[in-house]
């Protein structure tokens, strides 16, 4: 696979001259371009069904292979992307999700991931070769049961409850320790009614019940030492009315 290469602009380029390029270079060399991705990818998996079509497990193993990474980085006055080097993903996963029956509905998946990188142009970055890649949690799960009430001619109430964990995360290439994701897990619930014909939905969900605090998402700003983070909003509360046609 082929990631195709491009350019970065912003209404200010990123590359300024006489402060982050030589003073006189051409404005076209401000401009920062980047090289197509090439990617290649190996998995072996297996999808087994049983109990009369009541229990499904799906499993893969895989293999990803980088050469000329494309990672955006913060070393200037904007974010650009530069192709950095060589990195491999191998990882794991398996999904299950099970229907015994009188309702009950069970879906569960966990995934391994082992990300890391191989060569790094030191000259492209200031990232090193021991770094962990940004936004890849090492493990992750969820599980999920659901319970479907059949009220006869008042139609059907699913009660729903979830949870899912996320081992920690970076959330920028540098690595930076103040823009780091602990590791959470999250609780969510539901309970749904809908009709006997299915086209009205009444729902009320609770998200993140734990009230769980954590970092969503962030970036590290080199050339002004700046720090940005947001964070999840914590408890939520929705309530849901839908027509299908």
């Amino acid at each position: 696979m082929v990631v195709a290469g491009g350019f970065t602009q912003r209404v200010f380029p990123p590359i300024v001259a006489g402060y982050t390029a030589p003073p006189g270079t051409p404005d076209i060399d401000l401009i920062p371009v980047y090289d197509p991705e090439f990617v290649d990818v190996w998995e072996l998996g297996f999808k087994l069904s049983g109990l009369d079509g009541q229990l499904r497990l799906n499993g893969a193993a895989f293999r990803t292979e980088y050469e000329d990474l494309q990672v955006q980085v913060f070393d200037s006055v904007a974010p650009v992307t530069r192709n950095i080097g060589k990195a491999t993903i191998d990882g794991m996963e398996l999904e299950l999700q099970a229907a015994p029956g009188r309702g009950w509905l069970v879906d569960a998946s966990a995934t391994w991931l082992d990300a890391g990188y191989d060569e790094i142009d030191s000259a492209n970055t200031l990232i090193g070769e021991d770094y962990e890649f940004e936004r890849v949690p090492e493990y992750a799960a969820s599980l999920g049961v659901s319970k479907e009430f059949d009220l006869d001619s008042l139609g059907f109430v699913i009660v729903r409850g979830d949870w899912s964990y996320r081992s920690s995360t970076y959330n920028d290439a540098y690595n930076t320790p103040l823009l780091e994701t602990d590791a959470y897990d999250l609780i969510d619930a539901s309970v749904r009614w809908q009709d006997c014909q299915r086209l009205w939905t009444v729902a009320l969900s609770g998200l993140n019940l734990g009230d769980e605090e954590y970092l969503v998402t962030g970036v590290y700003g080199t050339a002004f030492q700046s720090l940005e983070g947001v964070y999840d909003r914590g408890r939520q509360w929705q309530l849901e009315l839908r027509r299908d046609f």
